[in-house]
């Protein structure tokens, strides 16, 4: 009888916390209608908007540049220094690593030790589709892949 009374009152301790927790945890948007309780437990709908680039983030530096066909990257921002290569004719986009004003020249970094003068680069906007950082775990985790993908070895 004792452990009968004991798991009553257990019972009803644990209702009563569960009728507190439920009653916390009920939707928002709750009424009374003909009588009877009605809430809309239908989630609203997100706000999407582009997060302020963050104070390290590359994002915002970012400049690309369209080289123009046979376009001769030197070793130095300079004429006068060696050529590293001639990029050929094609659809040739390059990140800009650096600007730098020499001999009254306009010159564009391109990669370590290589530069192209900016009367052989084209200023191009980026794309609005260029992705983002994400540097917190998001609410609601999702995305897609628009490019082949393989699993590396």
């Amino acid at each position: 009888m004792k452990a009968l009374t004991k798991l009553c009152l257990f019972l009803i301790v644990a209702g009563v916390g569960l009728i507190w927790f439920v009653d916390e945890a009920a939707a928002a948007d709750c009424y009374l209608q003909e009588g009877v309780y009605v809430c809309d437990t239908s989630l609203p709908q997100p706000t999407f908007v582009a997060p302020e680039p963050l104070a390290n983030s590359f994002l915002p530096r970012v400049m690309y540049v369209k080289l123009a066909d046979f376009a001769n990257v030197y070793a130095g921002p300079s004429t006068g220094s060696p050529l590293v290569r001639n990029v050929g004719d094609g659809f040739l986009f390059s990140t800009v690593q650096a600007v730098v004003e020499n001999e009254g020249q306009t010159w564009y970094m391109i990669n370590f030790d290589e530069y192209v003068q900016a009367s052989e680069a084209r200023v191009v906007e980026d794309s609005e589709f260029t992705g983002f950082e994400i540097k917190n775990r998001p609410e609601r985790p999702f995305g897609w892949m628009i490019v082949d993908y393989w699993y590396s070895d």
